[in-house]
């Protein structure tokens, strides 16, 4: 259903010019349909390209060989930087009023019947976005080979590596959120995957500076393992260990809910997938995961 946007350059610039030219349609359709969301919620693209300056000194600081493949897709796609740049921080520019976004989870051990980690997610978000998502396949010599999805002109944001690592997301929204500039979460999830191991980037995650929450599920294929980390900007992060073999999440707080800033959103979306996969305790495939998911979605 999406492209398949293969990524082999090793220079990461080189690599945002074959993702740029590659992706370019897509690229034009994904900034069209921010500028319109955005105009929404009142604000104007001209504006919101003056604060990108921040937020590339705060990506070249942290994270330099992302901010050149940002720069490497803007030039193939001939699509300004700055532009480029709010498509990459769109969720800390405005989070989006939704009470629902995504459902992640992990499963292993005793709760599968073949032997095999799974990681996944349902991304709940606005349908109009369909046209514009892409599948990355970036395979490197000198680096891990890595296969995600994103937004076309989005760096990788949620994917898995042949290091064993997979991180998967969920929107959060917490009464600590605040405007300002943090390092993009897209960027965060973008170097975890290429994070050599578990406790590298569970290091960069507990470390990374932040202006909005975000629940991020750290998956370790290799030796079975899953944490899963309620990031808020006050500098918090609550660890969520597994219970039986599984990690559920959705888009509320789990350690400290009264630090939800929308109260009212459903919080058992959750419990429900747990409730699902618990009906086939040590007997969940890959066959099942997807009929599972499929079910929780329909429920939403």
């Amino acid at each position: 259903m999406y492209p398949i946007i293969r990524l082999t350059q090793e220079d990461p610039y080189e690599r945002g010019l074959e993702y740029g030219r590659q992706a370019r349609e897509k690229i034009e359709i994904c900034v069209e349909y921010y500028k319109k969301q955005f105009l929404k919620k009142g604000m104007l693209w001209e504006v919101l390209k003056k604060y990108t300056n921040r937020f590339s000194e705060i990506i070249t600081e942290t994270c330099p060989e992302q901010i050149e493949e940002i720069r490497g897709i803007s030039a193939g796609s001939q699509i300004p930087l700055e532009e480029i740049l709010i498509i990459n921080a769109r969720y800390e520019i405005s989070k989006f009023p939704k009470e629902l976004e995504c459902t992640t989870g992990a499963v292993w051990g005793e709760a599968v019947k073949d032997g095999h980690m799974y990681g996944f997610k349902n991304w709940d978000f606005n349908q109009c976005a369909r046209p514009h998502i892409v599948i990355l396949d970036i395979q490197l010599k000198n680096g891990p080979h890595m296969i995600g999805f994103s937004e076309a002109g989005q760096i990788m944001r949620d994917g898995f590596s042949s290091n064993g690592i997979a991180i998967l997301a969920n929107n959060l929204q917490s009464v600590n959120d605040h405007a300002g500039y943090g390092l993009p979460v897209t960027c965060l999830r973008r170097k975890v995957l290429t994070c050599a191991t578990f406790k590298e980037a569970e290091q960069f995650i507990l470390a990374s500076e932040r202006t909005m929450s975000n629940n991020i599920l750290l998956i370790d294929g290799i030796h079975n393992k899953a944490v899963d980390y309620e990031w808020q900007p006050d500098g918090t992060v609550d660890i969520i260990g597994p219970e039986q073999d599984m990690i559920t999440h959705a888009n509320h707080f789990i350690v400290h809910p009264e630090r939800d800033a929308l109260a009212g959103r459903p919080k058992n979306r959750d419990r429900r997938l747990r409730e699902l996969l618990m009906e086939h305790y040590g007997k969940i495939d890959l066959v099942i995961s997807c009929k599972i998911f499929t079910r929780q979605q329909k429920e939403i």
